[in-house]
């Protein structure tokens, strides 16, 4: 699975002429891409701050509400939002949202251990029932 940063940047241009500020949903538990603050007072991280100057170049704020990946995806496919970011492109959300078609980066998910552990090949079925970080 990857995790794809979904490019803002795309919409500049079109907000330039709409809007001084706008609101984004941010992801709360992504560090160190995006989570929350300690003092729960936004959003802390890699892609909030590229955003923000992103869309700084154009002269436009950038407010965040910052919510869980799941609501943050759902408040932006229902139209609450204008669009979130960190999202993972899967079967099922693919063609329900506008993807650049240039990420940022994109960031594969790696599981790993101590070196001293006598696991190897680990599955995600070896995983369940087990606290995973």
């Amino acid at each position: 699975m990857q995790r794809i940063l979904c490019a803002l940047f795309c919409m500049v241009t079109a907000f330039a002429s709409h809007a001084e500020t706008i609101t984004l949903v941010a992801e709360d538990d992504w560090a160190p891409y995006s989570s929350m603050k300690p003092d729960k007072s936004g959003p802390q991280g890699l892609t909030p701050e590229l955003i923000k100057q992103a869309f700084k170049q154009k002269g436009i704020e950038v407010k965040y509400l910052t919510l869980p990946f799941a609501r943050c995806m759902y408040l932006s496919l229902i139209g609450k939002y204008v669009g979130c970011f960190d999202a993972t492109i899967t079967l099922d959300n693919k063609d329900r949202y506008y993807w650049h078609k240039t990420p940022l980066f994109v960031e594969g998910v790696s599981v790993f251990a101590h070196a001293k552990a006598k696991v190897k090949d680990v599955k995600v079925s070896d995983m369940e029932g087990k606290t995973v970080g």
